[in-house]
């Protein structure tokens, strides 16, 4: 009995920590995307007032 109810609690945790694991990675991500975007865009500007002054 104690092995069964083991077995189904790893069946169980193993597909969870997955999902767990899955929403980690594609929140930083997402976070990293707008991070570079955000330095990307203010990089972009910065050059080009930079050159548009000069």
């Amino acid at each position: 009995m104690i092995g069964t109810d083991n077995d189904n609690f790893t069946h169980r945790a193993i597909p969870t920590l997955i999902l767990i694991y899955r929403l980690i990675i594609t929140s930083r991500v997402n976070v990293y995307n707008i991070f570079v975007h955000k330095t990307e865009k203010y990089y972009i500007s910065y050059q080009f007032n930079r050159t548009f002054h000069e």
